[in-house]
């Protein structure tokens, strides 16, 4: 995978919550990300295939049931930055972000 694919598996709402409750809460299961979410299993198993597919995601087997974690430690320091990049960028230039589907 290049950069630019690795940062649009990351370009999705639905995605980017699943990685930070991950990365704040450890490993969960599919329907205590739906919980977490909001979102229906159905369309948030089709979410974390895509995050299993770029790399981001590892479903480990426990009985029965799979639980989802982060493919490595540093993404959560990523995820970290990146919010904390974008509350600096819209404090420091409100104009910054008034376009859609910017910050």
């Amino acid at each position: 995978m290049n950069e630019a694919s690795f940062y649009r598996c990351l370009a999705d709402g639905t995605r980017l919550a699943v990685l930070h409750h991950l990365a704040r809460e450890g490993p969960a299961s599919v329907s205590q990300l739906a919980d977490a979410t909001d979102q229906e299993q159905s369309n948030l198993s089709h979410h974390l295939a895509e995050l299993r597919d770029c790399g981001l995601a590892v479903a480990d087997r426990e009985g029965k049931r799979r639980l989802y974690r982060l493919a490595h430690p540093r993404l959560a320091d990523l995820l970290e930055e990146g919010a904390w990049l974008v509350d600096h960028i819209e404090a420091s230039d409100p104009e910054a972000c008034r376009a859609e589907g910017c910050c």
